[in-house]
């Protein structure tokens, strides 16, 4: 599992950029999951939630619409809820930085300092 985090000030709030790739997991759903605990461990380091989240990029390698978006979503759901998603892209790509990774989530927080 790889980490990556930048943070940066705007304006009297705080931005924090996340963005992890994790290669745990025999399949995309269990790679999902672990991509949503290791961010919301780093959301937490950041002293911030899942609720600060305002925009989220995920990358899924040889993306199936059919199959892989309801397990997407019910992960999602499972960690950010049901309602007032941050705004969002999932996009199907080739291949991430390694051949066993399934997923990437990408996601900019912004809370108060």
């Amino acid at each position: 599992m790889k980490v990556f985090t930048n943070s940066s000030c705007y304006s009297g709030k705080h931005k924090n950029a996340i963005s992890v790739q994790i290669g745990d997991g025999k399949n995309l759903e269990e790679q999902t999951i672990a991509t949503f605990k290791n961010l919301e461990h780093e959301l937490k380091n950041g002293n911030a939630s899942f609720k600060d989240v305002v925009k989220m990029n995920t990358y899924i390698v040889n993306f199936t619409p059919e199959i892989d978006l309801p397990i997407f979503r019910k992960v999602r759901k499972d960690f950010l809820g049901k309602d007032n998603y941050p705004a969002s892209t999932l996009v199907g790509i080739q291949a991430l930085g390694k051949k066993e990774w399934l997923i990437e989530i990408e996601a900019i927080a912004v809370v108060e300092i």
